[in-house]
């Protein structure tokens, strides 16, 4: 099925560490209106707030959370914290 418009909807920003949130914001002033952008890897819990505040429209799971060896229940317990982080963020 053909696309209603050419062109992507979103833009993954990666990696992260090295495109902190004002990159996004600068990004987000000249791209069109409407692009989402998304950062990948380089977000946590810690810098997440500060993504959202300069525009991101969500995030990529950073690789520090699904390394090798890392047990299921570890895992959840990690996508729990970073999914609590995320919505106790203030939107304004």
């Amino acid at each position: 099925m053909p696309h209603s418009r050419p062109g992507a909807d979103g833009l993954k920003m990666f990696p992260g560490e090295m495109l902190p949130p004002k990159v996004l914001k600068a990004w987000l002033a000249v791209l069109p209106q409407g692009t989402r952008l998304v950062a990948g890897r380089g977000v946590s819990l810690d810098n997440m707030a500060d993504y959202l505040a300069a525009g991101a429209a969500g995030f990529g799971i950073d690789r520090r959370y699904i390394k090798p060896g890392i047990t299921a229940g570890d895992l959840h317990d990690r996508a729990l914290k970073f999914a609590e982080r995320y919505r106790q963020i203030p939107r304004g």
